[in-house]
């Protein structure tokens, strides 16, 4: 990803140059991205919101398109889904999710600071009352919790490190001892499109840093959903600092397959709620809900912080996180065994961990209310209008507006 190849004037046009430089979506998801203006979700006008560049105001900030492209392309999207975005941030990414979920979706965001998850609420009440993408598409409107994540699900130290997580291949090698693990082994070129090739995630370097999101050469996705053109591997800061010298882990070749983890997984966490109609303290306690599909917007440094997101995860959900210096795909198999590929090499800031004497307990999951009879009908009346409208199209949705460069005489 590169200014000089994704620079546009609009969001269409940034959106026309990064299809042209070769990352495609779904139609679906495609639409729903040139849908939400990503200018929109800058404090003020910048010619910034449409480059392929990463951008930071105070605690707000946005990834690069192409990395939002990446994700959207990999979490296999469909209506329906229950999705979490972890670091919720602008909104942003949930509005433009919110689009392909549809009505009978769930849209969950956490976000640790208040003052994000207000100008994400603000954001999206401007999108709900001014934009024309809710009447073509039903929108699964975002939901946003103020918290950390590690005060709903606490990272428990065991002594695990990536490195000794068990695999299937470990498993099958007929081992004696139950607990033997799979240890990391050097980075490989697949030879067949069928090899397995073991992604490895070194323990030495557990650190804190706060690296910045970098961009990289961007083939690195899977064959099947989403192919991406090589290109140059040039700087997607957040800051004009120079390179981040610790490349980070060995990891499995992009794109590649990695023998699958064996990890036991906690189920999710129970919180405290508030309901006069339950108990007659009002107190009563509600299991947080598990999601077929989660967002990681920050770093996970560690084992213990990777395996308490997981329980949020359904068996046969996906999560795309950025876990050190790589961006990868987790899908749930079964109770306890994880598919992973790694997508591309990326530098995210680091989930933040609570500090211990201002831990706070996270409040129960937004609350999916009952849609009135007027909502339903409004539901109802905007299917029947946009099938006019194809028809009269035939089939093709109307074209977004962009801006036009126009030469006085």
């Amino acid at each position: 990803m590169g200014a000089s190849a994704s620079h546009g004037q609009d969001n269409e046009s940034l959106m026309d140059k990064l299809v042209e430089s070769g990352y495609t979506l779904p139609p679906q998801v495609e639409r729903a991205m040139r849908l939400v203006d990503r200018g929109s979700y800058f404090e003020e006008k910048s010619d910034r919101a449409y480059m392929d560049l990463a951008w930071r105001s105070g605690s707000l900030h946005l990834s690069a398109p192409s990395i939002y492209m990446t994700a959207l392309g990999n979490l296999d999207l469909h209506p329906g889904l229950h999705f979490l975005n972890v670091g919720s941030g602008s909104g942003y990414l949930s509005t433009i999710i919110g689009l392909i979920l549809g009505y009978s979706g769930v849209n969950h965001g956490i976000e640790l600071n208040s003052s994000n998850v207000e100008f994400a609420k603000a954001r999206l009440a401007k999108f709900l009352s001014e934009s024309d993408a809710p009447f073509e598409r039903d929108f699964c409107i975002p939901q946003f919790v103020q918290g950390n994540i590690f005060d709903l699900v606490v990272p428990v130290g065991d002594g695990r490190t990536f490195a000794s997580l068990r695999t299937v291949q470990s498993e099958r090698g007929g081992d004696s001892d139950p607990n033997a693990i799979s240890r990391s082994t050097p980075e490989q070129t697949p030879t067949s499109p069928g090899q397995v090739i073991p992604m490895t995630l070194d323990s030495d370097n557990e650190n804190n840093e706060e690296p910045r999101e970098q961009s990289v050469p961007a083939n690195g996705l899977l064959p099947d959903p989403v192919p991406v053109p090589p290109r140059e591997n040039r700087e997607n800061s957040d800051s004009s600092e120079g390179e981040d010298e610790d490349a980070g882990p060995p990891i499995g070749s992009r794109g590649s397959s990695n023998d699958p983890w064996i990890i036991t997984v906690e189920p999710p966490p129970v919180v405290e709620t508030h309901s006069s109609e339950i108990s007659s303290n009002g107190l009563s306690f509600v299991q947080w809900p598990l999601y077929d599909r989660i967002y990681v917007g920050a770093a996970i440094q560690s084992v213990t912080q990777f395996l308490a997101i997981l329980r949020l995860l359904k068996i046969g959900g996906i999560m795309i996180a950025p876990v050190r210096d790589k961006f990868i795909k987790i899908t749930r198999k079964s109770e306890d065994v994880f598919d992973r590929v790694n997508l591309l090499s990326v530098s995210f800031a680091p989930l933040i961990l609570p500090e211990p004497e201002t831990r706070a307990s996270v409040g129960p999951p937004p609350r999916t209310e009952i849609p009135t009879l007027e909502e339903l009908t409004s539901r109802v009346l905007r299917i029947i209008l946009r099938r006019i409208t194809l028809q009269r199209h035939n089939g093709v949705v109307p074209t977004i507006g962009r801006l036009e460069e126009v030469k006085l005489y």
